[in-house]
């Protein structure tokens, strides 16, 4: 296992959420709203997300992107992985 490497979202709702999201931080309701997600989706995608070192939450469930700005994360779920 290389544990110098970012791993890319892969689930559409980490897609979604990481493509929303810039480095600034954001409360757990305002990051549901803006996302149109559900909050159980939401809530996992962030905790897979934090565990992949993606995102950080700050304190009081407020949320921020870390990592690379180059990466484009593609929020379209239509195209199939391979």
């Amino acid at each position: 296992m290389d544990f110098g490497r970012v791993i890319l979202p892969t689930d559409p709702g980490e897609r979604a959420l990481m493509a929303a999201r810039n480095r600034e931080s954001g409360h757990i309701a305002d990051i549901v709203w803006a996302s149109g997600l559900s909050a159980s989706v939401v809530f996992g995608a962030l905790a897979l997300l934090e565990l992949k070192r993606l995102v950080r939450d700050l304190c009081s469930m407020q949320y921020a992107r870390v990592g690379e700005d180059a990466v484009a994360y593609d929020s379209d779920v239509s195209r199939s992985g391979a």
